[in-house]
């Protein structure tokens, strides 16, 4: 199975929040666009490990979605 990272932006926070949950990119991204877009007053992420995190939707400041798959490279490449 795939893997997602989202990273979550929060009113009022310094820090974002980082999952890794199961699935597609696409797929995530497009579950939290209909949650936000459907006024949801929560979005609900559930992460590989099976923690949960809620956050109200009016405290989200970004929602950022990344294929886990690809690989970041570190240092120099040719």
């Amino acid at each position: 199975m795939a893997t997602t990272k989202v990273h979550l932006g929060v009113v009022f926070s310094a820090k974002e929040l980082e999952l890794e949950v199961e699935g597609e990119a696409g797929d995530v991204l497009e579950s939290l666009t209909s949650a936000i877009s459907a006024a949801d007053k929560f979005v609900r992420v559930t992460d590989s490990k099976g923690k949960t995190v809620v956050v109200p939707t009016d405290k989200l400041t970004y929602v950022e979605v990344e294929d886990g798959s690809k690989a970041g490279g570190i240092g120099f490449m040719a």
